[in-house]
């Protein structure tokens, strides 16, 4: 069934069971906003670091940082570990957030500036860029999820078969050379570009899918609050771990019984011996030159001001029992999920052995991986990568709808509905973090261009910081200079950039806004090794058949 056998259906089923086990339990235990928005500041280290890794680590970042180390080399675990260099300052400021005691982070700007109005705005603000990370983790989830249940080429339909060779000749068009293509071939790429034709099919469809899960996260945070997805993220976050090593022994038993050799020593001595010697490199390589030490240090710096802005920041601190509890527990959690990042890149470089002639597309490499090494084994071991892929987005998702709702029940509905019951403001919370996950899903189910968004809004945070960061150190800070903080830098980094190219349209063409600075030339010396004189072949091959067609 979907590809599955019944024992990895049923593992998958015991799960989803288990979360909806644990939002009922704890509903019975909510009795006001604060129990159900943070908790009742109840909880100890163990469960505050296990929601800090929880709601720190996604669906995409496990398979993200196989991808770009399949593609770039040891550099691309940069993918997952730029905010690094961020991670001691949450060391500092954890203690402050804790002693706020506040419900959202849109009180402070409510309380520390008198209006409620820049809370208001935070609050929809901040819910918006909620929403969009789910809209991400529920894409990423469902994508690999996919490429667990494959179809095979016999079990295609026709439409799927001829959908399916569009793919293979829209990949053999954007492996040319383009100077070398004729105008036709030209004209058919850009045609089969806008088609998106797909290459993998699955038993699952993706929206059934999406649709799943947000109903098993909806159903144990909007009934348990905080309380549920803590405890969840705390299970999860086991299931995340056991993700980051399942692949490992696998991986290199089968290297070992291609390439020769016994223990995992041999195994990584053989990555090392047959890899390029330009995929060990830290710190950018050829193919990686975006992963520079200053590009890091630069992004290092940006996290650091940013990051204690994010509305989800308060609510992981906030709910810890006492102020060291709230700095242990958020450090450690996060230092957990750089832990786990670096074994991500240990089995991207396995992958890369076994898999470089036969996985071209990086984005499936965790999904075939995961068929080939536990397929074979009918363990019911597939179905638990599922559900630990599932647990790194739902661990996630549960976190940021609890936010979003508080900041849309706190800071937009109570000023302008005050006086009702607690009951009253936690059945508003549990229907408006509902629409946020709704919204998050429809979002991934109706939208090609998630990443996007996402980059648009990482934006966000830099229209709050100044006013966060003096509102908090500097007594001076007032209302008038927040706003101003926040007008012109939204202005700058949103207003401007959309509007000028639509009223000077020559901006979107001005050949001196393309010029560029000539770099001065690099030059890396390396040994060949096997991989290298095997894709340099290939390079040839498919630049005399290029130069046959034209």
């Amino acid at each position: 069934m979907f590809g599955l056998t019944i024992i990895d259906i049923i593992v998958i089923i015991v799960y989803f069971a288990a979360m909806i086990g644990i939002g009922l339990w704890s509903m019975k235990r909510i009795k006001t906003q604060e129990d159900y928005f943070l908790a009742g500041r109840r909880f100890g280290k163990l469960i505050q670091t296990f929601a800090a890794f929880g709601q720190s680590t996604t669906a995409d970042n496990s398979v993200g940082a196989v991808t770009t180390t399949y593609t770039n080399g040891v550099a691309g675990i940069w993918s997952s570990l730029l905010y690094l260099p961020s991670t001691p300052i949450y060391w500092m400021i954890s203690p402050w957030m804790r002693r706020l005691r506040l419900m959202t982070l849109g009180d402070f700007y409510g309380e520390r500036y008198g209006s409620k109005r820049m809370a208001a705005t935070y609050a929809l603000l901040g819910s918006i860029c909620m929403m969009a990370y789910l809209s991400v983790g529920f894409s990423a989830m469902s994508k690999t999820v996919l490429a667990l249940t494959p179809k095979t080429i016999d079990q295609l339909s026709s439409e799927e078969l001829y959908e399916y060779g569009l793919s293979n000749e829209l990949n053999d068009l954007r492996r040319a050379d383009y100077i070398s293509l004729d105008e036709n071939r030209k004209a058919r790429l850009k045609e089969l570009q806008l088609l998106k034709p797909r290459s993998v099919f699955s038993h699952i469809n993706i929206d059934v899918l999406i649709w799943i899960v947000c109903f098993i996260v909806l159903i144990y945070t909007v009934t348990g609050g905080l309380m549920a997805a803590f405890i969840s993220d705390t299970v999860q976050g086991i299931f995340i771990i056991i993700l980051t090593f399942l692949l490992l022994p696998f991986g290199w038993a089968k290297i070992n019984t291609i390439y020769g050799g016994s223990g995992f020593l041999e195994a990584l001595g053989t990555i090392h011996d047959r890899l390029p010697e330009s995929y060990f490199e830290i710190f950018g390589s050829p193919t990686a030159i975006d992963f520079a030490w200053y590009y890091i240090a630069a992004i290092g710096i940006m996290s650091s001001l940013n990051t204690p802005v994010q509305p989800n920041a308060l609510v992981a601190i906030g709910s810890a029992k006492d102020e060291y509890t709230a700095r242990f527990g958020f450090v450690s959690g996060l230092f957990m999920k750089r832990f786990c990042t670096v074994f991500w890149g240990v089995f991207a470089l396995s992958a890369i052995v076994l898999y470089h002639e036969t996985v071209h597309d990086p984005d499936f490499v965790w999904g075939y991986a995961t068929l080939d090494l536990l397929g074979p084994l009918k363990l019911g071991l597939v179905g638990l990568m599922i559900a630990c892929l599932t647990a790194a987005l739902m661990s996630t998702a549960d976190c940021l709808m609890i936010t979003a709702s508080s900041l849309l029940t706190q800071n937009l509905y109570k000023p302008l509905i005050p006086g009702r019951t607690e009951v009253h403001y936690i059945r508003v919370g549990r229907i408006m973090g509902a629409m946020v996950v709704i919204g998050g899903a429809l979002i991934a189910t109706r939208s090609d261009t998630i990443l996007q968004l996402l980059k648009f809004i990482w934006e966000f945070n830099v229209i709050l910081a100044a006013s966060f960061w003096l509102g908090m150190k500097w007594r001076r800070a007032n209302r008038i200079a927040a706003w101003s903080s926040i007008l012109s830098t939204l202005t700058v980094f949103f207003i401007l950039p959309i509007m000028l190219p639509l009223f000077f349209t020559g901006l979107r063409s001005n050949p001196d806004l393309l010029k560029m600075t000539a770099p001065e030339p690099m030059v890396r010396s390396y040994t060949v090794r096997e991989m290298d004189v095997r894709e340099r072949a290939k390079e040839i091959i498919e630049w005399q058949t290029n130069n046959a067609h034209g």
